[in-house]
């Protein structure tokens, strides 16, 4: 399709229904009106989207599963080539060959199950929040839009959030890897595995250090985000007084060095965020 036949409306398939923002915008607006206290719109999402998020639970025990079958599949390759060849390794090799066939299509396979079930959630609560902010200013007031914090929250604010939500899952189960890790490492080298145990901690501490200073960093990018779409809106509003006025230069120039301005401010916090990967690998 799209290469025979010209690629119509018709043929692109609908949307699934819970993908749609009028439903997840539907079921986070119910799990608002049950939530509340501190974190409220923390506790909404996971009651709205709890089984969208758990879906990809298992798919990623089972990356895990697969992952540390490596090790011992090369274990098991080098004592296979370095015993002498007899009937018993004879009929080894071709099970050794499956496990890798397996080992592999199951990486395979469980990796983009897992992705694909952590992307279809992200979508979801994408749509869900951007429903809830759009419907939330329509009851604003006028003069209450002036900032333009809404545009800000359906832009950067959404994807700083499900941005981060990709690494939901990564957490608990690098916790869970690196605890099978050291155990693994372990039984092979004694207490030389408490090394990477030092290595690993000292790099979570300046992690911490370095997201506490990224949180500052990206108020204050956030802030100058939201002071050049404030503006920007309001020349939009007038743009035929603007024209008449013959304004549209001196205009150009505002918005462009408000522009500038919120790339310098960006900075620190980019830079930021460059440590913090550094450090993570």
């Amino acid at each position: 399709m799209g290469y025979s036949t010209v690629l119509r409306l018709e043929d692109v398939p609908e949307v699934d229904d819970e993908l749609r923002g009028q439903t997840a915008g539907n079921k986070l607006e119910k799990a608002w009106n049950i939530s509340g206290g501190r974190h409220r719109l923390i506790k909404a999402t996971f009651r709205a989207y709890r089984w969208s998020l758990l879906s990809a639970v298992l798919p990623r025990l089972l990356l895990s599963g697969f992952l540390f079958t490596q090790p011992f599949l090369i274990t098991a390759t080098l004592r296979f080539v370095q015993n002498p060849r007899s009937a018993r390794s004879q009929s080894f090799s071709p099970a050794l060959v499956g496990a890798y066939v397996l080992s592999y299509l199951g990486l395979a396979l469980s990796t983009a199950l897992y992705w694909r079930q952590t992307n279809r959630c992200i979508s979801i609560i994408r749509a869900g929040l951007i429903s809830k902010i759009y419907h939330h200013t329509l009851s604003l007031d006028a003069e209450e839009l002036e900032d333009a914090a809404a545009i800000t929250m359906m832009g950067t604010d959404v994807e700083r959030i499900v941005t981060s939500l990709k690494s939901m899952h990564e957490a608990w189960a690098s916790a869970l890897q690196v605890g099978i890790a050291i155990w693994l490492l372990q039984r092979q080298v004694g207490l030389a595995c408490l090394i990477p145990v030092l290595i690993a901690t000292a790099s979570v501490a300046a992690v911490t250090q370095v997201s506490a200073r990224s949180a500052e960093a990206q108020k204050a990018w956030i802030e100058k985000v939201q002071a050049r779409l404030s503006v920007t809106s309001s020349i939009l509003k007038d743009t035929k007084a603007m024209h008449f006025l013959g304004l549209n230069s001196i205009l150009f120039g505002v918005v462009s060095r408000l522009r500038k301005l919120e790339i310098r401010t960006s900075q620190r916090f980019r830079k930021l965020l460059i440590w913090q990967i550094a450090l993570c690998q």
